[in-house]
């Protein structure tokens, strides 16, 4: 995710900074001091105002144990790890993650080999799919989603789903023939998403949809 800064210096925070403690009298310690948290008070409003991964919650329920297996349906979007860190110092750590994206029916292990790897040595894990995403401007509102492609697939997105996806049960929340192209970390943030309506030349990379994540591996969705 990228970072968002805002200059104090020539520009209208400065002004308001100054208005502000106009008349006071603070040594130039002390005024150093205010423009800091102030900058820091600045950055943190516009990361929380600019649609990133703290807009967004995902609800997950499992599917299986490490060592075990799970069966899945065309649309699933499973993530395998652990949340339980003990070492992660938050209490809102999101845990550390790999995903796989499943469009055929089937059986899989919850297992390293399944997934491509062990996102966290010798813990225990778990396997995980997503029922629920809020977010998208619509605060804790959401809706479920089902993931047709992963980046850079060669199928057309059009032929992932039937009728234009017409019929998803999101209530009127969200267009039932919009594409989400979304980045997820491996702290299983959702890390940001691109949109469009369906049409039938789209496929799931970034010439299409423009980069919402940079560095991180993305999905196409729909809603489902």
């Amino acid at each position: 995710m990228s970072t968002i800064s805002i200059g104090l210096a020539g520009g209208w925070p400065d002004a308001l900074f100054y208005s502000l403690f106009k008349g006071a009298h603070m040594d130039i310690c002390q005024s150093r001091l205010l423009k800091l948290i102030f900058s820091c008070f600045l950055t943190l409003s516009a990361l929380w105002g600019a649609g990133s991964a703290m807009a967004y919650s995902g609800s997950w329920a499992s599917v299986a144990i490490e060592g075990g297996s799970f069966s899945y349906s065309p649309g699933d979007f499973i993530r395998y790890g652990v949340t339980d860190i003990p070492d992660c110092g938050d209490t809102s750590c999101g845990g550390k993650w790999t995903f796989k994206a499943f469009t055929t029916s089937g059986s899989s292990g919850c297992n390293n080999t399944a997934f491509g790897g062990d996102p966290y040595p010798n813990r225990a894990k778990n396997c995980e799919k997503l029922t629920w995403l809020s977010g998208f401007g619509h605060g804790s509102v959401g809706a479920p989603f089902k993931v047709v492609a992963v980046e850079n697939s060669s199928t057309l997105l059009k032929d992932t789903v039937v009728n234009g996806n017409s019929g998803c049960s999101t209530a009127g929340y969200l267009a039932c023939n919009t594409v989400f192209y979304m980045g997820w970390s491996g702290g299983s943030s959702m890390m940001g998403d691109t949109s469009q309506t369906l049409n039938n030349t789209q496929k799931c990379n970034n010439s299409t949809f423009g980069d919402p994540a940079g560095g991180y591996l993305k999905w196409c969705f729909f809603p489902k």
